[in-house]
């Protein structure tokens, strides 16, 4: 990839990357994202005390993700808006993982 992105940085300053660093970025930073959202989600279904607290914390959470995607798909010259308008509109189901059975 040899786009480049302009973004904002911690301290609201232009600065310009590789598109390359962003999908890397992006991508490690879904799988962070997403294991705090599946971690949050599961101490709710345990029952944990503080789980009306935790489903704002989900809403959060779930907001990271999405804009992880996003940042992904731009990265990756993919418009984000119509992927989800294309899945929402096919209304397939998504395919199923083929489950590999452990000898």
């Amino acid at each position: 990839m040899t786009g480049i992105i302009k973004t904002q940085g911690a301290k609201q300053k232009s600065r310009i990357i590789n598109t390359k660093q962003v999908v890397s970025h992006s991508a490690l930073g879904l799988a962070g994202d997403a294991d705090r959202l599946a971690g949050k989600i599961s101490r709710i279904m345990r029952g944990d005390p503080r789980s009306e607290a935790l489903t704002a914390e989900v809403k959060d959470e779930m907001a990271c993700v999405l804009r992880r995607l996003e940042a992904l798909a731009e990265g990756l010259g993919l418009d984000f808006e119509d992927i989800t308008d294309e899945t929402l509109k096919s209304g397939k189901p998504r395919r199923p993982r083929s489950r590999k059975t452990r000898q």
